[in-house]
């Protein structure tokens, strides 16, 4: 196997030059100066070029032999037919990674494939590490570190465990802000481009030895390596670090984009979804879902098994839940007599208590009876996790099923999910609870079900559809 990268320096630079360094901070070469300045980059910052003596209050530099000392990693903001020479020059100055903005290479056609494939040679033979070409920058959201152009980078993120890869500068960009929005936090994030040396793989495989990266995804327009892929995935799956994975370009005409986008055209661009679940790899198709299974796999918490406990307020709640499950390969058991009689004297005569139980509208005013059959189901064989839906339950009934949550969590491995669509300007002890105990909240019930499914699909879990979901029921 492939030996992984130690990519430390690339992200935890001390000094940083800029070649092709503009005066306009809002010039593709003036932007990761600007960025770094303001996101309070501790490090020293090398503008390179001979126009200028000052750049943004720093010294210029003619050329990158001309730095004070050896940077880190050098940004490349020139234009194509002049890059060779400049990652030459960083050869020789000893700066061991090149960030290269600059497009017009394989994503252009056959001349533009045979200019990456000499930058590649080059950069080889200089000893300099290529990001790129034809990608907008990296970020340490850790530190912070904001190197690339774009209007993203100008943004501060929540920090968390989560680091990224995209194939795609502009649309990473938005899928980072996308999954802040939704309550993602993260902890790296790089734009590969067209990978002429540095791959996805390799990014992800070097994150995975970061103490501080918890789960690692990637939006990817095509693999080259798919046995390496595959070898990342087992690695991840022995540390417990999650791999969310957004895959285009799996269509004939997906494909044919890819080529032309990023030249990332993967030689089984038919590669099924099935195959990543046989590796632990939780496939998605957009960034809520990608935000709904980070959320889940948070938790940190994994199933047994595909058997599902639902406990409801709302009967419809329950149903809905039941068919999602169904839809998605869980198994939405029966419930032991045990369980059954445990119930039985906290809830009213119409309440349902087969899975799905429904506790009934009742429970908010008895918050008791739905912590009593919390517990019991939760206790029951037959489940490996449960679902909660609280529909709009607020005040006094909120916050004890979030006691009741939290207690559970602290006496059994089996993981919860909460759908609830309860104001949190109405409920914010519950809330509260909830967040401190790491319990996943999820406005809708299809939104439950996706989370538990990410984790049995991290888990190794198998998952088969009911073969008769959508069919009349007679």
């Amino acid at each position: 196997m492939t030996v992984p990268r130690d990519l430390n320096r690339l992200f935890h630079p001390q000094s940083v030059a800029v070649l092709g360094a503009s005066a306009n901070p809002a010039a593709i070469g003036g932007q990761p100066i600007a960025h770094l300045q303001n996101h309070g980059f501790a490090g020293s910052i090398y503008p390179v070029n001979p126009k200028y003596p000052e750049v943004a209050g720093l010294t210029c530099y003619p050329s990158l032999a001309d730095t004070p000392t050896v940077p880190d990693v050098v940004i490349v903001a020139i234009a194509a037919q002049h890059v060779e020479a400049g990652i030459n020059a960083a050869g020789e100055k000893g700066i061991p990674f090149a960030i290269v903005f600059s497009a017009g290479y394989a994503e252009s056609g056959e001349k533009g494939a045979q200019r990456q494939a000499a930058l590649y040679e080059t950069a080889r033979a200089a000893g300099v590490t290529l990001v790129g070409p034809n990608c907008q920058g990296l970020m340490n959201i850790s530190v912070p570190l904001h190197m690339g152009f774009g209007a993203p980078y100008a943004l501060t993120y929540r920090k968390g465990g989560f680091a990224l890869t995209s194939q795609s500068g502009a649309f990473g960009n938005s899928l980072v802000m996308d999954l802040n929005d939704r309550g993602i936090g993260f902890a790296r994030y790089i734009s590969t481009g067209n990978e002429a040396d540095l791959s996805s793989i390799d990014c992800l495989n070097a994150f995975l030895d970061m103490d501080d990266v918890t789960a690692i995804g990637a939006y990817v327009e095509g693999f080259k390596d798919l046995d390496r892929f595959e070898a990342l995935a087992q690695r991840a799956h022995s540390l417990g670090k999650p791999i969310v994975l957004w895959k285009v370009g799996n269509s004939p005409a997906g494909a044919l984009a890819a080529q032309a986008h990023t030249a990332n055209l993967s030689k089984s661009s038919d590669f099924a979804p099935d195959q990543f679940r046989a590796l632990g790899v939780i496939d998605v198709q957009d960034a809520r879902d990608m935000a709904i299974c980070l959320k889940a796999l948070e938790a940190r918490r994994r199933p047994a098994g595909p058997k599902v406990g639902v406990v409801s307020v709302s009967g419809g709640a329950g149903i809905f839940i039941a068919d999602r499950c169904c839809e998605r390969g869980l198994d939405v058991g029966t419930l032991s007599q045990n369980t059954v009689a445990r119930m039985r004297p906290h809830l009213p005569e119409f309440a349902s208590l087969r899975n799905p139980v429904d506790v009934t509208g009742s429970a908010v005013n008895a918050p008791e009876s739905l912590a009593e059959s919390l517990s019991a189901v939760s206790q029951d064989s037959a489940v490996d996790s449960l679902i909660l839906a609280l529909a709009a339950v607020t005040g006094t009934g909120a916050r004890l099923a979030a006691e009741e949550i939290a207690r559970i969590q602290d006496i059994s491995p089996k993981p919860v999910v909460v759908c609830w669509n309860g104001p949190r300007s109405m409920a914010q002890d519950a809330y509260d609870i909830f967040e401190a105990a790491g319990v996943p909240v999820f406005k809708s019930p299809s939104d439950a079900v996706r989370a538990v499914e990410a984790m049995c699909i991290f888990a190794g879990i198998p998952l088969s559809p009911h073969p008769n979901h959508g069919a009349l029921v007679r």
